[in-house]
């Protein structure tokens, strides 16, 4: 199930992993699986971590484990997916959309985001001088998974 995830997004999270295991033990607190998670910009709903956990019989989930977690937790679109999704806010078909129109969904419709999710995510996107946000660059940003 892990082989869904890019290299990229693999690495990511060793880096997210890390963190959380400054020993360098290869084992994450069962408890923090959702804090870390989260960490690494997946949205699992406090009863996917529960019923994880509850299946789960360690007390650690080594970084194998983990993947196999986030990749259940980590939708990858294709362009065409994307494209279909940005049109919904291009109606005037210029490739651009307004970032706090966006963002105003992206905090409040379905799984929510947080407003420090969001701005992270805008961050790395680039918004311009006008408020605006390229269909190039969300493109980059959102294929490495959501």
């Amino acid at each position: 199930m892990a082989d869904t995830l890019s290299k990229e997004q693999i690495a990511e999270l060793q880096e997210g992993f890390e963190l959380y295991d400054p020993e360098r033990t290869g084992q994450l607190a069962i408890e923090n699986l959702g804090k870390v998670a989260r960490a690494c910009g997946a949205n699992p709903t406090e009863e996917d971590i529960q019923t994880f956990i509850d299946n789960y019989e360690e007390d650690y989930v080594d970084f194998t484990t983990f993947l196999e977690f986030m990749s259940s937790h980590t939708k990858r679109y294709t362009e065409a997916e994307l494209k279909k999704k940005f049109q919904i806010f291009d109606r005037e078909k210029t490739g651009k959309i307004v970032a706090s129109e966006m963002r105003h969904v992206l905090c409040s419709i379905g799984d929510s985001l947080s407003v420090h999710q969001v701005d992270e995510m805008f961050q790395e996107v680039g918004v311009d001088k006008d408020g605006m946000i390229s269909f190039d660059d969300f493109v980059r940003v959102m294929a490495r998974g959501v």
